[in-house]
Parts: structure tokens; sequence; C-alpha cells
């Protein structure tokens, strides 16, 4: 019922030169209608996690493989993302141009998903998780809009969870 209100509705999002969100335009009806549609009945889960930062994060993820700067065929840059605060999981990709087609761009992604063991508390219990993995794949960005076109990216990863007192 949510996502209903996003049907038809336009805002714009500003970029910087790494493909970050900075600014989001014309996105304050959109919340006003999602905070109407959760106050009365069922949760408030739209109020508490739908809001403009949500919006941002989301644009960013497909986003953040911009350089920065002017790029020609076989440069390469990198590029480091905070994917989960909570978990404290960051991707750090490195980023090859490896063609350019009329006006499709082939970015060549190679990268390491890793977090700093991070801990939180779940239900009064400490909760430790690591992770590391692996990605590896390609986008295709229509270089007028600035928008991937197509994507393939493998990922693969290995962690491990401790939770309570005993460490298990």
């Amino acid at each position: 019922q949510i996502f209903a209100l996003f049907h038809n509705k336009k805002f714009t999002a500003l970029l910087d030169s790494n493909g970050k969100v900075q600014k989001i335009e014309g996105i304050d009806d959109l919340l006003n209608k999602i905070k109407e549609a959760t106050k009365y009945g069922g949760t408030a889960a739209g109020q508490s996690f739908i809001n403009e930062d949500f919006f941002k994060k989301a644009i960013t993820t497909g986003t953040s493989f911009y350089p920065g700067k002017p790029v020609k065929t076989g440069d390469t840059w990198i590029t480091e993302q905070l994917i989960d605060e909570s978990l404290q999981i960051t991707t750090k990709r490195t980023l090859k141009l490896n063609e350019i087609n009329g006006d499709i761009a082939t970015i060549k992604i190679t990268g390491v998903v890793v977090n700093d063991n991070a801990g939180m508390k779940v239900n009064g219990q400490q909760v430790n998780i690591s992770f590391d993995g692996g990605e590896d794949g390609y986008v295709k960005i229509d270089l007028r809009t600035g928008l991937i076109v197509k994507s393939k990216i493998s990922a693969s990863g290995d962690g491990a969870r401790t939770c309570g007192p005993c460490g298990t």
C-alpha cells in the first residue's frame, strides 16, 4: 500500500561528481503522503525508515561508481561506500572504464566487501558479525543520463556471527 504512493511521483536528485546524492528536490509531497498513510492503523514503519535519507542512500547505491573526474578508456579509480551503518559493512571497489560504444560506457568492477567485526545489541544480548567477500562484474552506463542500463555483478562471501555471553 505504501509503495503505491510512489507511482508517477517525480523528484530530482542532485549528485556530486562521485555519484553521492547531495540533495533531493520535490520529495516533500511524497514524504507527507507516506507519513499520512502510516498515521492510522498498522505500524509506523513508513514513517521510521522511508525518509529523505532513505532515498539518498537508495539512489547513491546505484550511482556510487562515478569517477569524480574525467576519465578515458583504460583509466581506473577506486570507490568506497558504507552499505550498512549498524554492521559497518563497506564495499571497496576498483573500477575501470573498459570501453565506450556510442553513448554507452562499460565499467569493469572488482571489489571487496568487508566489515569491522561490528557488534550490536539485539534483545539485550551482544551480537558480533564478521563478513568478508568479493564482487566482480560490470555496469553499462548511458552517458546521456548517467544511469545504469545493464549490469552483471557476481558476489561471494564468508561470515560468522557470535552472540550472547558465551560467544556462540
